[in-house]
């Protein structure tokens, strides 16, 4: 199973939900750079992890940084990177 395709959906998720969570009437400004930090747990190879040093005896755990650069916003809640 590669982790890093379901932590990149989670991420999706969180942008979409956050924006479905906030009342009708009023929509966010949520233009710009969103900085963070991954973490994931990998056992094998992974897309953004290509030297897979986990194992599933000792899982790697590993961390890096996380900028998502939203360009524009729909007048509603659609927002775009």
């Amino acid at each position: 199973m590669n982790w890093s395709i379901i932590r990149n959906l989670g991420i999706a998720a969180f942008i979409c939900v956050s924006h479905f969570s906030i009342g009708a009437d009023q929509t966010p400004d949520v233009k710009g750079k969103w900085m963070g930090k991954t973490q994931t747990i990998l056992v094998g190879k992974g897309g953004h992890w290509p030297k897979g040093r986990g194992t599933w005896d000792k899982p790697a755990l590993l961390e890096k940084d996380l900028v998502i650069d939203i360009k524009g916003q729909g007048t509603g809640r659609a927002s775009w990177v």
